[in-house]
């Protein structure tokens, strides 16, 4: 739980900071974490009561996307999306914003954020809160974007997403060793242009053309114009440079042109490759900059996300050296004092000390501890 709790503060700061690059006002931004909620005696009495009301193949159907599905399944799989269910309720929602096949967040005057995918709970949860006497929330559904690999981006693999702490030089790993066939528009680095660099270019140009923007450009972190270059035609959201011996610099209005030049084999995925990374570096360098800036994000963030291979510290135990002349009885070898003379100093304790009379070793002396 203390690794969930230090993971909650790192996206915490994530978000914010991600916000704050693009300009978005963060002044009414609240988290709310199910803990302050879930324990409480109202929110336990109507988990009992949808339990009432919920068979085990409804339960089942509805975390077929969340929970691992095996023959034998826990009790806390079948009731985890009744409890996402009454999350809604408990947040105040007035709609959920979710993926095809990952939800991200859900909005009220607070937002609540979430990874897994929730389709089949939205499901239920239109179905079982108005029978317990609470309204229906909107769900609002857009497509995901893949992974650079060109499956599904998996937390797991660290090469089908891209981190906001990568520093640029992985990220420009990343983008290299992505999937991307020429002439096939069904891939992860133009999935991304469409996804994020278009939007974020797009309200960029709006935000210059109304001129006021109510302190919005003001506030954010990061360069706010369009991911164009300075030579681009009026109303250019996206440039990919190229030498003049390969064509020169295309420019782009809308994605759809970057898709059917791509389709065309116009566009050749090295050089849309280069331009994608190049603007992934330059929206990550504030977020980046907050971070480095941060020494609590950086303490929070080595909490969250522990190094697996690093050693555990270990305390070397200090080797204790008896002077020859003064070994402990036990340690003594009674064939070292055959026919020799010695004395035995016995501690009395208090620092008192008495010397024994000498004396002779016999073979028949066997040393003991005092």
């Amino acid at each position: 739980m203390d690794l969930v709790a230090q993971r909650t503060k790192y996206y915490k700061r994530v978000l914010v900071a991600v916000f704050n690059s693009i300009g978005v006002p963060t002044s009414y931004l609240k988290f709310v974490e199910g803990s302050s909620y879930q324990l409480t005696k109202e929110y336990t009495l109507d988990n009992f009561r949808l339990c009432s009301i919920v068979n085990e193949h409804d339960a089942k159907r509805a975390g077929a996307e969340v929970v691992k599905q095996v023959d034998s399944p826990l009790l806390s799989g079948l009731l985890y999306p009744g409890m996402q269910a009454l999350d809604e309720q408990y947040l105040g929602c007035d709609f959920q914003f979710g993926g095809v096949d990952q939800v991200f967040s859900q909005f009220t005057s607070s937002l609540h954020f979430s990874l897994s995918s929730q389709r089949k709970i939205f499901i239920f949860a239109e179905e079982f809160l108005p029978r317990l006497g609470y309204a229906k929330r909107a769900h609002l559904m857009n497509a995901m974007v893949p992974g650079l690999g060109g499956g599904k981006m998996s937390a797991s693999d660290p090469n089908s997403k891209i981190d906001f702490l990568d520093p640029p030089e992985v990220v420009r790993k990343k983008i290299k060793s992505a999937f991307c066939e020429e002439g096939n528009p069904d891939n992860g680095v133009l999935a991304f242009v469409g996804a994020v660099l278009m939007p974020i270019s797009q309200l960029r140009l709006e935000r210059s053309q109304r001129g006021s923007d109510g302190g919005e450009v003001k506030q954010a972190t990061a360069n706010q114009l369009p991911l164009a270059s300075e030579d681009a035609p009026e109303g250019t959201l996206f440039t990919i440079v190229r030498l003049d011996k390969f064509g020169g610099s295309l420019h782009y209005k809308t994605y759809r042109e970057i898709e059917d030049d791509f389709s065309k084999k116009e566009l050749h995925p090295k050089d849309l490759k280069g331009a994608v990374a190049d603007a992934i570096v330059s929206l990550l360098t504030p977020i980046q900059d907050a971070y480095k800036n941060d020494l609590e994000w950086q303490a929070v963030a080595a909490a969250a996300y522990p190094d697996p291979n690093a050693k555990p510290e270990t305390k070397k135990k200090k080797k204790v050296r008896h002077h020859p002349r003064f070994l402990p009885l036990c340690q003594l070898k009674p064939t070292r004092f055959l026919g020799r003379r010695f004395t035995i100093l016995l501690h009395l304790g208090r620092g008192r000390t008495r010397n024994q009379t000498p004396g002779y070793c016999h073979e028949n002396l066997r040393p003991r501890a005092i």
